[in-house]
C-alpha cells in the first residue's frame, strides 16, 4: 500500500516537471490553440491603431501592442 503511495507520488511529480518543462519550452498564445479552427480578433481603439495610446503611456502602448500581436491574428 504505501508503495502504491509513493509510485503515485513520484508519477504526479514527473508529470508536473514535464508539464511544466513543455510550457517554458514554447509560450502559448490563443491565435496558436484556435488559429487553425478559426480567427481569433480584438477590438482596439484609434489610439491603439495609431500607437499614440492615448491616455495611457507610450511604454503601456508598446506592450499592449506587442500582446495584441501575439495574441490576436485579427482585428
Amino acid at each position: 500500500m504505501k508503495l502504491n503511495l509513493n509510485i503515485s507520488l513520484l508519477t504526479a511529480a514527473l508529470l508536473a516537471i514535464a508539464i511544466t518543462t513543455w510550457a517554458a519550452d514554447k509560450p502559448v498564445t490563443l491565435k496558436d490553440v484556435y488559429g487553425k479552427h478559426f480567427l481569433v480578433g480584438t477590438a482596439i481603439n484609434r489610439n491603439m491603431a495609431a500607437g499614440t495610446g492615448g491616455r495611457r503611456s507610450l511604454e503601456q502602448t508598446v506592450k499592449d501592442v506587442a500582446f495584441i500581436k501575439q495574441q490576436f491574428n485579427q482585428i
